[in-house]
């Protein structure tokens, strides 16, 4: 069985599978253009009924983001066993929620940090608004732990705030690194 990869991407001066596995091999950089390539080589997404054209985003492992979403993982696990007051488990919880999904999506993807925050911001608040339409009781997973505790079963107009407070702190502290390392902050 061919790899799933290898069933959208053909070579475009070679014809065959083993050329991209080769490539592939070579950890290519993928760029937004959907292309990649290595001395010259390029792969091209083949337009075909059966391929998916997908938007592939530039891959690239990051362990200082890694160990930040790590460190709040495990920050948002505590706050869920064993918090249980008016104000760290439901906004500080939230807060910190799009600076861990934030920081694992920089982990792997390097994407501008607006682009990023805002992307981060949206996912959040859809979220959040699925909730106002029960969309745990919809899917039928009312019965799921997991799932209530991940997507979540009561809409809040303030859990939006603490998402925004979040994505600001995100936009700050990034300023600030890139302000003290002299670069020009993405946008």
């Amino acid at each position: 069985m061919f790899p799933l990869h290898g069933q959208f991407w053909r070579p475009a001066s070679l014809v065959g599978l083993n050329s991209f596995i080769a490539c592939y091999g070579y950890n290519c950089k993928v760029y937004t253009q959907l292309q990649f390539s290595f001395n010259n080589f390029r792969c091209y997404p083949i337009r075909s009924a059966n391929a998916l054209n997908l938007m592939l985003l530039p891959v690239r492992f990051k362990p200082a983001y890694f160990a930040a979403a790590f460190i709040l993982f495990f920050a948002e696990v505590l706050i869920a066993l064993y918090a249980h007051d008016q104000i760290i488990r439901p906004y500080i919880g939230d807060m910190l929620v799009v600076i861990l999904i934030y920081c694992f999506v920089k982990a792997f993807v390097n994407t501008p940090v607006t682009s990023t925050a805002v992307a981060v911001l949206i996912f959040a608040c859809t979220v959040e608004v699925m909730q106002y339409f029960k969309i745990v009781t919809l899917l039928g997973l009312q019965r799921s732990a997991i799932a209530r505790v991940v997507i979540g079963t009561s809409f809040e107009w303030i859990d939006l705030i603490a998402y925004t407070v979040g994505i600001a702190i995100v936009l700050l502290s990034e300023n600030i690194i890139a302000l003290k390392q002299g670069v020009r902050m993405q946008a």
